[in-house]
């Protein structure tokens, strides 16, 4: 495939990044043209939530105690199950 036989409707729309390694070079640089431009100035950091949004100290704590018992539950349900033998 060269260059020539590449129709505008083909690269009307996005091609894969994939499609473009594996392009002839002349159609991979002419999909390279058609990619929009970025800003080339830092994009500046969001700003950091207001107080009073992030989780309280509480919550965390139920947290782990609901992933402690979700992990040791099932394990003390094992450990218990299993049937006391008398020594001889």
């Amino acid at each position: 495939m060269t260059v020539l036989d590449v129709s505008d409707t083909l690269l009307a729309d996005a091609i894969s990044p994939e499609l473009v390694l594996v392009s002839q070079p002349e159609v991979a640089q002419l999909a390279r043209a058609q990619l929009p431009t970025f800003p080339t100035h830092p994009v500046s950091a969001p700003r950091r939530a207001e107080r009073g949004t992030s989780p309280r100290r509480i919550e965390f704590i139920a947290a782990y105690v609901v992933c402690l018992l979700v992990t040791l539950g099932p394990l003390g349900f094992i450990i218990f199950s299993q049937p006391i033998h008398p020594g001889p």
